[in-house]
């Protein structure tokens, strides 16, 4: 789920990581992290079907810079795509909000969203 999830995200900033943002980053950048995850098992096994919370934050010098970012991010809201086996069924948002991070100075907007999807 993780490599359509950033194939949709390089789409919106070329500047896309896991968990934490890299030493000197170059900016606006993004920073996923899933939150939570299940996967579905039925009695005969697991059914391909999984969902998890991915939170995206938005980075930039700027609190307009940061906010424009997560202003694209929130157009993935009911997007769907496929990557190989792999189908996201659709991403909604579940919250947003935004932080300064004075020890960074830095803006972050943060974005989370409950994504529902498909491994065949």
């Amino acid at each position: 789920m993780e490599t359509v999830l950033v194939s949709l995200l390089k789409e919106l900033c070329s500047n896309v990581y896991a968990l934490r943002l890299p030493d000197n980053p170059s900016y606006p950048a993004l920073v996923y992290t899933k939150v939570s995850g299940h996967r579905d098992v039925a009695h005969d096994g697991p059914t391909g079907i999984g969902r998890a919370r991915i939170q995206v934050d938005g980075f930039d010098e700027t609190f307009e810079g940061a906010s424009d970012l997560a202003e694209l991010v929130r157009t993935l809201n009911g997007e769907s795509a496929t990557e190989g086996d792999v189908t996201i069924m659709g991403m909604f948002i579940d919250g947003e909000w935004d932080i300064y991070e004075s020890t960074r100075n830095l803006y972050r907007c943060t974005t989370d969203f409950r994504i529902f999807y498909r491994v065949d």
